[in-house]
């Protein structure tokens, strides 16, 4: 019942023989599914909200929250998996949230979700934008989403 309908095709894995010579082959041959029951939409992110602007650890380590909201017609898997936390990145370096993503408000097909971060003193200063940690819905359709909201964190003694 989770079989996203639509045309398919069938492709066989790629073989090698002893010579190294690869061979991989596409069928002409269509495959459509239909499923009353099944939809090909990701989940959507929507209404992020952070707590700051800006955060300065110049002193000490400051927390920073963000939520937000998620809505899919067939609904995400919940819990979120073990490994979906949000993130901050500012180019190749990344703070992870102290937690994985919570559902505060709402139901698996229309939900408010949070996530906090810790950012300590050894905060790399700069403007970091927030990615929200990916979803599956029950079909398995995925979504993930980076926001465009900026955060600065300033640290002054950093190097």
């Amino acid at each position: 019942t989770s079989a996203v309908p639509g045309e398919y095709k069938m492709d066989a894995a790629p073989v090698k023989d002893i010579w190294e010579n690869n061979v991989g082959y596409t069928h002409d041959t269509k495959l459509t599914i239909i499923n009353l029951q099944g939809e090909a939409n990701p989940p959507v992110f929507s209404e992020f909200i952070a707590d700051k602007a800006a955060v300065d650890v110049t002193n000490g380590s400051e927390t920073l929250t963000f939520t937000y909201r998620i809505q899919d017609e067939s609904g995400i898997v919940d819990p979120i998996p073990y490994d979906a936390k949000c993130s901050l990145s500012y180019g190749n370096r990344y703070i992870y949230a102290n937690d994985l993503t919570q559902r505060i408000s709402g139901n698996n097909k229309d939900g408010i979700y949070t996530c906090s971060f810790t950012i300590t003193t050894s905060a790399v200063p700069g403007e970091y934008k927030m990615d929200a940690a990916p979803v599956k819905d029950i079909l398995g359709n995925r979504a993930g989403y980076t926001h465009d909201m900026k955060i600065e964190i300033i640290n002054r003694n950093a190097i």
